[in-house]
């Protein structure tokens, strides 16, 4: 197998050279020094809940959950759940085929015994952001895709993986005491895995392009219509005049196209809100309430408790 991925704007050439990929389980009560890698690091949150901290702020780890760090990126990582976080790494450089042919790189060499390799390595791998360079969808930290395809990751990472202990057993046993399995399938099921991964994510989101039509052109309006009134009540009639469609079609359409009813839709995009204000503000939770238009704090924290299953007091103390 001899796997190059070509970058999506300029046509970059890139040669993936492995690093390492493994289960972590990050403990309740554990925290991280701050620290940086010089590889691309795609994560997935197998079980638990967790919190990824870097210059940006604090963000929440859910299961089912794939994040990115990229290549020197300040980082945190720690967990507060009673049964911690779970979740699989999958590391790797990124060399532009020119500068890999110019180093002469035998892919199936044990490049990691030579410092001096590694260094150069260094000094010419890829640092921008993924999905600048392939397209994958990202949102700030968070891989953006169905979750529906969540058994097709898990299967992938089983069938490169399998579990932890065969993980360890069979791959790490036979990294260090078979040169050969070493060197060419180490190298062939890490470029491998990145293909599948990648053509999971980009085949869910040409599906949802592929099932996008005129017809969505409605929902764009309504969400930007909720957007641009986020801070008012919600209020159908005030929507149905807006766009000139009558009320129980705009409701059952909405239901169609997301599963979910308009207030509860608006209900989740303010808390989303709500979120932001209490990691980047210091309004206190009384202002953030009727700033968005909530009947009241009590009324306000209940929604956001059923939205997040902790308090406004809680996940400013985890994000601070």
């Amino acid at each position: 197998m001899n796997i190059i991925f070509g970058s999506k704007n300029d046509k970059t050439e890139y040669r993936l050279i492995p690093v390492c990929a493994n289960y972590t389980l990050i403990r309740r009560g554990f925290r991280s020094y701050p620290h940086i890698h010089p590889v691309y690091h795609i994560m997935f949150v197998i079980r638990g809940r967790g919190y990824f901290e870097n210059d940006n702020g604090k963000y929440i780890l859910n299961e089912k959950d794939v994040f990115i760090i990229h290549p020197n990126e300040k980082h945190i990582l720690s967990s507060e759940h009673e049964t911690g976080m779970l979740y699989f790494t999958y590391n790797f450089y990124l060399l532009p085929i020119s500068q890999y042919r110019t180093l002469n790189i035998d892919p199936y060499s044990d490049v990691y015994d030579n410092a001096e390799v590694v260094e150069e390595i260094e000094k010419f791998a890829e640092l921008a952001r993924l999905d600048q360079l392939f397209d994958f969808n990202i949102d700030d930290i968070y891989f953006q895709f169905n979750k529906d395809i969540w058994d097709e990751i898990m299967t992938v990472i089983t069938d490169f993986t399998g579990t932890s202990k065969e993980f360890y057993d069979n791959i790490i046993y036979m990294w260090q005491n078979d040169p050969f399995w070493n060197n060419r399938n180490i190298y062939n099921r890490f470029a491998k895995f990145f293909w599948d991964i990648y053509t999971i994510f980009s085949s869910s989101s040409n599906e949802a392009s592929e099932n996008s039509n005129k017809d969505d052109v409605l929902l764009n309006r309504i969400i930007e219509y909720l957007k641009n009134h986020l801070h008012e009540k919600y209020s159908l009639s005030d929507l149905a005049d807006h766009l000139t469609y009558h009320p129980v079609y705009i409701c059952t359409y909405f239901k169609q196209k997301t599963g979910m009813t308009i207030r509860d839709y608006f209900n989740k995009m303010k808390i989303n809100q709500a979120c932001k204000y209490l990691r980047t503000t210091d309004k206190s939770i009384t202002e953030i309430a009727y700033s968005l238009n909530f009947s009241s704090p009590n009324h306000f924290s209940r929604n956001f408790y059923k939205e997040k299953r902790m308090s406004p007091r809680d996940y400013r103390k985890y994000t601070e």
